[in-house]
């Protein structure tokens, strides 16, 4: 299982500041020294994970679907930083509740209307 450690985020007055390492460790080896722990999701919005590197992917590929599903839908709307915390919060507390958990914890920054938002 390759994982990767912390991710640090600040809120501040104009946006959100965010900051991991690139180390992905196999056991006690640090096997991968180049990976990118965050995604961009739409415009405005962040999301940097630590744990498992292949929970982190899973999570990608949710994302990249929830993503173009919104663009087919050719609305006009874009997805929000707000809605897309809610959307990995109901991930993880639907897979946790089946018994098969992401081992990841997610921090979710950007800015929404004008505001800035880290959850």
């Amino acid at each position: 299982m390759v994982t990767g450690t912390s991710v640090v985020a600040f809120k501040y007055r104009d946006g959100v500041m965010m900051a991991a390492d690139c180390l992905g460790s196999f056991g006690s080896q640090a096997r991968f020294r180049n990976e990118n722990r965050f995604m961009q999701v739409g415009s405005n919005t962040l999301l940097g994970a630590s744990g498992d590197i292949s929970d982190f992917q899973y999570m990608k590929h949710a994302l990249d679907d929830l993503l173009t599903h919104e663009y087919d839908m050719d609305d006009g709307q874009s997805l929000g930083t707000k809605s897309v915390y809610k959307y990995v919060s109901n991930v993880m507390y639907g897979r946790r509740n089946r018994f098969d958990p992401l081992w990841n914890a997610y921090v979710v920054g950007g800015v929404d209307g004008g505001e800035a938002f880290l959850g």
